[in-house]
């Protein structure tokens, strides 16, 4: 795995995500659509450049994020479109999407909306809630502990080591 992520992580022009943190949430921006083997996955990066964390998804989510990050449209809307197109008819905005939780080889994430100046939170899968995200220019925050070093990935125990590591879709 150190093999694909150091030439890309080495590769990347770094710049700053935007907002500070968000109760206690890290900002996080995407830098790139990556094949880990044959699974596609999502790099994101902190500010600082020193963390990151690759959220595996599958070919269709890697394309509707890859369409969006491209500003690639359609002459009909894809579904993340329409969620945003609904969204913005009911009056609701979509102010952060946090990848907050990892269980069992899963990550959670959950979307912000504001409705009436109160916000809501809607339990989302990461990758649909980072193509809604990339369509609808919002940022993106992960949970601090789910930020890893490359030291942290390739030690024992660590993701990319043995133990407890993310399993592809």
């Amino acid at each position: 795995l150190l093999a694909v992520l150091v030439p890309v992580l080495m590769s990347l022009q770094w710049g700053v995500a935007g907002a500070g943190q968000d109760n206690g949430l890290v900002p996080v921006q995407i830098k790139r659509i990556l094949l880990v083997g044959e699974t596609p996955a999502v790099l994101l990066v902190d500010e600082t450049e020193q963390r990151f964390m690759l959220v595996f998804i599958d070919y269709f989510m890697a394309n509707a994020i890859r369409m969006g990050m491209e500003r690639e449209t359609l002459e009909r809307p894809l579904t993340h479109d329409l969620i945003g197109i609904f969204l913005r008819n009911l009056g609701a905005e979509v102010t952060k999407i946090a990848i907050t939780e990892l269980k069992k080889n899963t990550y959670y994430a959950l979307i912000t909306l504001e409705v009436t100046a109160a916000a809501r939170e809607v339990d989302a899968r990461p990758g649909d809630a980072l193509a809604i995200a990339v369509r609808m220019k919002i940022p993106n925050f992960a949970a601090p502990e789910l930020l890893r070093t490359l030291e942290d990935w390739d030690r024992p125990g660590g993701r990319g080591g043995k133990g407890e590591k993310e399993t592809p879709p």
